[in-house]
């Protein structure tokens, strides 16, 4: 078998390495994430880098990525014979904090990292009434991803203090903003099984069906009020 050996010459390497990214224009700039779909802010940033250089995209992309507070890691591939494939691991927020009156939603992560701040969002969405701790915050977060995701829940209030969430249109329910979580959530489920019941069996002919009942579990036995 014959062995091809190619030399290259340090003229060669010169060009391969220097003046070609400089001559190669940018056709395509694509980004795949972990998560799926990558961010539209990423992506908007990302596009910026059609039509230009390849030297300049892999010079200037790498600040550009590591400012996005999205982005856990990331690698810029360059296919021939013109496109540039970013392929990012990003932070997924899973609700979104508004401060009463303001008009920006801040997204956060699971583990309350803040990730972006936006004008509109899908996200479960915390109203922020009151001066907040970033720990109420992450807490009340939790407690609304499980309730959003067991009832439907979409929004909730966040007072330093409590959270306050309402469920099936007519049951508002006070958390504390610390303790056990998953005690909490046992708690919801039977009281709102309980309330249902005696719902359906009419055994309050005092109170209106449309009345408003408020679970209060901020004490060691549930209060429930009506208004």
């Amino acid at each position: 078998m014959k062995r091809i050996i190619i030399l290259l010459t340090p003229l060669t390497i010169f060009t391969l390495f220097f003046v070609l990214p400089g001559k190669i224009v940018i056709n395509k700039v694509s980004c795949v994430s972990s998560a799926g779909k990558c961010s539209s802010a990423l992506e908007d940033s990302l596009s910026k880098y059609k039509d230009s250089s390849l030297i300049v995209a892999l010079t200037q992309l790498p600040a550009l990525i590591e400012a996005s507070a999205r982005v856990e890691s990331y690698s810029i591939r360059f296919f021939l014979p013109n496109n540039l494939t970013i392929y990012v691991s990003e932070l997924s927020p899973v609700v979104a904090v508004k401060a009463e009156g303001k008009s920006e939603y801040i997204l956060i992560t699971e583990n309350g990292d803040k990730v972006d701040t936006v004008e509109a969002t899908d996200l479960p969405v915390i109203i922020t009434k009151q001066n907040i701790t970033d720990d109420q915050i992450l807490y009340a977060a939790q407690l609304l991803t499980t309730i959003h995701k067991i009832h439907g829940v979409n929004e909730g209030e966040l007072y330093n203090g409590y959270f306050l969430a309402k469920l099936l249109g007519n049951v508002e329910f006070i958390y504390p903003t610390a303790g056990d979580i998953d005690v909490l959530l046992g708690s919801t489920e039977l009281l709102l099984f309980q309330l249902n019941s005696l719902l359906e069996k009419s055994k309050i002919e005092e109170v209106s069906v449309n009345a408003t009942r408020v679970v209060d579990l901020r004490y060691t036995d549930p209060v429930i009020r009506y208004r």
